[in-house]
């Protein structure tokens, strides 16, 4: 495939992602015959999972080459919060884990600011390996989260993520 053809595979990859339409995305794989789709970057994916249709993540997981697991920028969010049965998906179905720390982090930011207590239990649970890693945030966007967990009462909640980073509140 030349350079051209791939460029113009990302392009639509990615203008199809904007819309969530699985008709749209199995249109462009069945013209695409089949080929693995481009590797999906963390916005993608993200964008992608803010749309609320398993069936459209499920869709590019199976045909993605890879999932990037380094964001190329920071700016992203879930304005609607992520429900717990796609966050199932990517872990469980598609192994999606700590490696790709920044994805849980979106959502956990997302789904706290959305009081999607279900989504944000899960994400917290404790696994080994963890599926987030909290160490890795600066400190006023851990506050802000901490804040905004209080603002929703929920202590469990609270008392997790203090307990993978107590150096913050001492």
């Amino acid at each position: 495939m030349s350079c051209m053809a791939e460029d113009s595979n990302r392009l639509v990859f990615s203008l199809i992602i904007k819309t969530g339409s699985v008709l749209m995305l199995e249109t462009f794989i069945n013209m695409t015959g089949n080929r693995l789709l481009p590797i999906v970057t963390v916005r993608e994916l993200v964008e992608a999972m803010g749309k609320g249709s398993e069936q459209f993540v499920r869709l590019i997981l199976q045909h993605a080459s890879s999932v990037e697991t380094s964001p190329s920028t920071s700016m992203m969010n879930m304005p609607n919060g992520v429900d717990v049965s796609m966050l199932r998906l990517i872990h469980e179905e598609f192994k999606i884990g700590h490696r790709h720390n920044f994805v849980w982090k979106v959502a956990l930011s997302s789904c706290i600011r959305c009081n999607m207590m279900e989504s944000v239990q899960y994400i917290l649970e404790d696994r080994n390996p963890p599926l987030i890693y909290l160490n890795g945030w600066d400190r006023a966007e851990y506050i802000q989260l901490l804040c905004d967990i209080c603002t929703f009462g929920h202590i469990e909640h609270f008392q997790a993520m203090i307990s993978q980073r107590p150096e913050l509140i001492s």
